[in-house]
């Protein structure tokens, strides 16, 4: 006979003990059989089963009035929910859950419960409805002492306002975040922190608290030997010296991210930390160079599927290519930048492109089509683990645009 796999086997015995228990009338065991089965089948990735094992397991628990079995199973019904994509139902087990945990003073059951709730919310967008779930969480884990969990929610709290515009207030809650995380000596809770309160503090404007933020994740990185962390606090240090008018030394930072990320072969960040490398090297009034590192990086971006880094980086090379009057370079970004929007079906984009084309052939010597102002250009995918920039000096390559908006990098 064929060996059934190890995984399968464990599947097999549990259905087995579960056959043996009922006909025992051995309700209680049959019931934590059943939960066991739950995770089995979730662990191989029978999602649909684990619900029904679970489903049976409540059942019983509930006739047999067991509280604490009810409340977890409550839990790993919802969790299961979640994973099968129905989130209406896994948020209505774990508001169920959660409210039976505070019935039998399960106060780190409550909490548990209620932060994957929050984050659940989050994940589909309901921003107001997170925030409130992870204030509830809050007391319940302060006073159970639960340093990461605090420092989880904190930050999950900071990153939600931050998102919804409201930056002061998530810098402060950021800020209390850090002070937990180091009470509690967590490096790597602090490191996270430090990274994301860098960023808040770049978006407002406040450069240099930004950059002694930065500094101090860098610190901690190297440290610790996290050499893609590393890379990534680099960027993000790039771009701060970037918003603060000083392309040199963003120039010296993007090139010690590079050197990380070649060494550690990870193609797809040197792609994107070469495109922004590019804006340093239009600050230094260095267009060729700029145009090396966005042609390097278009393949990389092409390969890996990166539709919104490659249609940056070529409306970066097309605004480049019609300020130096390379006409030859240009008209193939445009033939690329069609092809893309005719793919996706998005016509509006399209028409856009082939006005600005015609623009383009026009004002170069190609006298065809009639004159438009240029689009926009559209946002790439920032650096691993960064956000957006709000508030940039005005581009060198003269169209009036802020500087990293005008390229491309503001997402």
């Amino acid at each position: 006979m064929e060996r059934i796999p190890m995984r399968d086997e464990s599947v097999t015995e549990l259905e087995q003990t579960r056959l043996t228990l009922r006909a025992a009338g051995d309700r209680l065991g049959e019931a934590v059989t059943l939960n066991k089965l739950g995770f089995a089948h979730k662990e191989i990735g029978n999602t649909r089963q684990s619900i029904g094992c679970f489903e049976q397991a409540l059942e019983i628990v509930r006739e047999l009035k067991e509280r604490n079995g009810e409340a977890a199973i409550l839990e790993s019904l919802a969790d299961a929910h979640g994973e099968a994509g129905d989130h209406a139902r896994a948020l209505s087990f774990f508001e169920e859950s959660s409210r039976l945990f505070r019935v039998i003073q399960d106060h780190e059951g409550a909490f548990r419960v209620l932060i994957k709730s929050a984050s659940l919310e989050a994940s589909v967008g309901n921003q107001a409805m997170a925030i409130s779930l992870f204030e509830k969480a809050l007391p319940l884990v302060r006073a159970a002492g639960h340093d990461a969990y605090e420092v989880f929610i904190l930050s999950n709290i900071a990153e939600l306002l931050r998102a919804a515009g409201d930056k002061a207030v998530a810098a402060s809650i950021s800020e209390e975040a850090l002070r937990v995380a180091r009470r509690a000596g967590d490096r790597m809770a602090e490191l996270s922190v430090l990274n994301n309160l860098g960023i808040i503090y770049r978006e407002v404007g406040d450069l240099p608290r930004a950059l002694s933020l930065f500094e101090q994740a860098l610190h901690l990185r190297r440290a610790l030997g996290d050499r893609a962390g590393e890379a990534s606090t680099l960027h993000s240090t790039a771009l701060a010296y970037l918003l603060m008018s000083e392309p040199a030394r963003a120039l010296a930072c993007f090139e010690q991210a590079l050197a990380l990320h070649r060494a550690l072969g990870n193609r797809a960040d040197e792609a994107i930390t070469l495109i922004d490398r590019s804006a340093a090297h239009l600050g230094l009034d260095n267009p060729a160079a700029a145009i090396a590192d966005l042609e390097q990086a278009l393949p990389t971006l092409r390969a890996a599927g990166n539709t919104p880094a490659e249609v940056g980086a070529l409306k970066m090379m097309v605004t480049i290519c019609v300020a130096s009057q390379d006409r030859n370079r240009a008209l193939p970004c445009f033939e690329r930048l069609l092809q893309i929007f005719r793919d996706a079906g998005d016509s509006t984009a399209e028409r856009a492109t082939l006005a600005e084309m015609a623009n383009v052939q026009h004002t170069l010597g190609d006298r065809v089509g009639t004159t438009v102002s240029h689009e926009p250009t559209m946002p790439i995918r920032p650096s691993p683990g960064d956000t957006a920039v709000r508030s940039e000096p005005p581009c060198p390559c003269g169209s009036g645009a802020p500087f990293l908006r005008c390229h491309g990098l503001d997402a």
